[in-house]
């Protein structure tokens, strides 16, 4: 199962005075404030039974991130990808 919040990513970008970059602040924190969001969300995530194989994954709270960004700055899965690899290199 996919744990819904790991308070040890925290992460400080830059933000500038962009209407984009005010936007993403509020929802984050919207995101922030109310985990119960989160946890609503992790039910449609859930599976039949528990398996210790694979790979940890992305926690529900940054694929809820992601996929706002997806949206709000109408990426294609290709350009979401190039966007998020430089924010892991970073």
């Amino acid at each position: 199962m996919r744990e819904i919040y790991d308070a040890q990513l925290r992460l400080e970008f830059y933000q500038s005075n962009s209407k984009m970059s005010k936007k993403l602040e509020k929802i984050s924190g919207i995101l922030d404030r109310d985990i119960r969001f989160l946890a609503k969300i992790s039910e449609n995530f859930k599976t039949p039974k528990k398996s210790s194989a694979g790979a940890k994954g992305m926690t529900i709270e940054q694929v809820v991130r992601v996929a706002l960004l997806k949206q709000l700055r109408q990426l294609s899965y290709e350009k979401l990808y190039d966007v998020t690899s430089v924010l892991k290199m970073s």
